[in-house]
């Protein structure tokens, strides 16, 4: 089995939506790709700048990142389904663009983190069971405290939709490999141009190590993949359209009206804010 973090959060998240991730399923609706593309750009750029152009010499202008990465956005704008008449698809094309040229010329004014790095390393573990552990970090950086990993973030809101566990996987994947763990873990959220650090300890890599190997064992023996709904879970779900238990979970969540007794004044309604005066 090759196994990396996504399989691993997959499962524990919902066995189902693992498995039918893992049988690459079709989805009913295409994915709307607006949230995906901007960061897998700005990544991009990062990747090269970090293991080819840095080492170039090449100084960047805003004017001189449009001509060099607008080839590879229209390659990105064709690859993937946008669905820009969707309401969280807040900007036009023209305009994200110029977004992301912001978010990486404004990264590398602000920050220094970009020396010494690598970038898209990939690690691979073979271990005694002949599973291998597989991951791709963003970026590796050579500092004199040693080394630090790092995750590249596009949220708009720090601390949202990031997963600690993630980069403390490829601590783990590095003391396989070296033999100690990074000196440190961070975050860079591209849009405030920010890093972020990760505190961890020894106990908590090993933590994840042993619910790693757990969950790797039950998908293993695991006869069915049933589904567990939850609210999380299901509202950033691919197949929610195809999972009756999802759908069903997620309908009993919705609420009607509610009202709250105000001592005094009867009630208010939470969604109107009007009261309701008990004569």
């Amino acid at each position: 089995m090759r196994f990396d973090f996504h399989k691993y959060k997959n499962y524990k998240e919902c066995p189902r939506m693992y498995l039918w991730k893992a049988e690459r399923r079709p989805l009913i609706t295409p994915k709307n790709h607006y949230f995906t593309v901007p960061g897998e750009f700005i990544q991009k750029f990062f990747e090269m700048y970090c293991n080819s152009w840095k080492k170039q010499g090449v100084v960047f202008t805003k004017e001189k990142i449009k001509n060099r990465m607008r080839p590879y956005w229209e390659h990105l704008i064709l690859k993937n389904s946008i669905d820009w008449s969707h309401p969280a698809s807040r900007k036009g094309e023209a305009d994200l663009f110029l977004e992301c040229v912001d978010s990486i010329y404004n990264n590398l004014k602000t920050l220094d983190v970009y020396d010494n790095t690598r970038s898209e390393v990939k690690f691979e573990v073979t271990l005694q069971s002949g599973d291998v552990l597989v991951g791709k970090v963003d970026f590796i950086h050579n500092t004199d405290k040693g080394v630090i990993i790092s995750d590249g973030k596009n949220s708009g809101t720090i601390g949202k939709n990031v997963d600690n566990r993630q980069l403390m996987f490829y601590a783990l994947l590095h003391k396989f490999i070296y033999k100690e763990l990074p000196a440190g873990l961070k975050f860079i959220y591209y849009k405030h141009a920010v890093e972020e650090p990760l505190l961890f300890t020894t106990r908590d890599i090993d933590e994840l190590w042993g619910d790693f190997i757990q969950t790797m064992v039950a998908i293993k023996n695991a006869k069915e993949f049933l589904p567990t709904p939850c609210a999380k879970a299901c509202r950033n779900c691919d197949y929610l359209e195809q999972c009756p238990e999802g759908t069903a979970d997620m309908a009993s969540r919705k609420k009607g009206p509610r009202t709250v007794k105000i001592e005094g004044l009867g009630s208010k309604s939470k969604e109107t804010g009007v009261y309701t005066i008990n004569l």
